[in-house]
């Protein structure tokens, strides 16, 4: 007999393999509140992969939430979305970097919360082998990345689209 469960682990695994990855570099002045906002796709599912940032200009609690809907307002700009591989089709998810904090959309909860002091670099990877990764299933979610302070803030976000 064959095991299904095994068929599915691999089915899976083959997907992520075969998916398209893009990772936006950052660097920004960001306010009190919304900083980044990375949203899900009409057609694409986005499960996000790894978050990098180095050393803020001045310490701040961070706290990122995934939500069921957007953030509204707010001015922002859309750092590039660079494929990891130059064959793969033009990104769909959305990605905004704010300068001036949007009105939070509905929070789903908080997936990562803490202090991150003016020495730290942040590095969360969100998925591997045996975890399922953070994954905005439609254009009106969304994974939001707050900071308690106003700073100045750089790094990178990856994810990938199937």
């Amino acid at each position: 007999l064959m095991d299904t469960r095994l068929d599915s682990i691999n089915d899976s695994v083959n997907t992520v393999q075969q998916s398209a990855c893009y990772t936006a570099a950052f660097t920004l002045s960001g306010p009190n509140g919304i900083a980044l906002e990375i949203t899900g796709s009409a057609t694409k599912t986005v499960r996000l992969m790894e978050f990098y940032l180095s050393k803020p200009s001045a310490e701040t609690s961070l706290t990122i939430t995934k939500r069921s809907t957007v953030s509204s307002g707010g001015v922002s700009t859309t750092p590039t979305k660079v494929p990891n591989l130059s064959s793969n089709v033009v990104a769909s998810a959305t990605f905004k970097a704010f300068t001036s904090a949007p009105t939070a959309g509905t929070p789903v909860g908080q997936v990562f919360n803490d202090v991150v002091a003016t020495s730290d670099r942040l590095y969360l990877k969100y998925a591997d082998n045996n975890v399922q990764p953070l994954t905005l299933s439609g254009a009106s979610e969304a994974v939001t990345f707050e900071a308690g302070v106003a700073a100045f803030y750089r790094g990178h976000l990856t994810w990938m689209e199937s």
